[in-house]
């Protein structure tokens, strides 16, 4: 019976751990592909972050909730032009296990002319360390991809 619970365990976490891997390389196919036609048409989806730009309570407080939440919509709100239209066509749902909870490390912050990543540590049923990729859009940095932190 143990063996058969820690079998299940692993199995789930080997799917979470594929299916973030394959969200975050769709995403990322569909963020580029949304840019490269925003460029040649001449428009962004992006706004750039004014100069010190950081990430505010506010901002990661929403993305700690809503990373974790249930409703695909609340989800969706957090995901960057492209991936939230992506994620809610592949059907949506939760992104991360029933009571997880997830604590973003705002010292670990650092952005460039576009894109920014924030490590993150992730508690609950599936516990890890990630790294998320995130893009000012909106006056708001917005999830582009998630990854295991090296």
């Amino acid at each position: 019976m143990g063996d058969d619970m820690a079998w299940r365990r692993k199995r789930r976490s080997t799917v979470i751990v594929v299916a973030l891997v394959l969200l975050a390389g769709v995403s990322t196919a569909v963020w580029l592909l949304a840019r490269g036609a925003n460029a040649d048409a001449g428009t962004s989806a992006d706004s750039s972050p004014p100069a010190g730009t950081a990430l505010s309570a506010d901002d990661r407080a929403m993305l700690e909730a809503s990373l974790v939440s249930e409703d695909s919509q609340v989800v969706a709100a957090v995901l960057a032009a492209g991936f939230d239209d992506a994620y809610l066509a592949d059907g949506g749902g939760p992104l991360l296990p029933p009571g997880s909870t997830i604590s973003i490390d705002p010292s670990t912050f650092a952005h460039g002319a576009e894109l920014a990543s924030v490590d993150a540590e992730l508690t609950g049923p599936e516990p890890g360390s990630w790294q998320l990729t995130l893009a000012y859009q909106d006056d708001a940095w917005l999830v582009v991809n998630a990854v295991p932190a090296p």
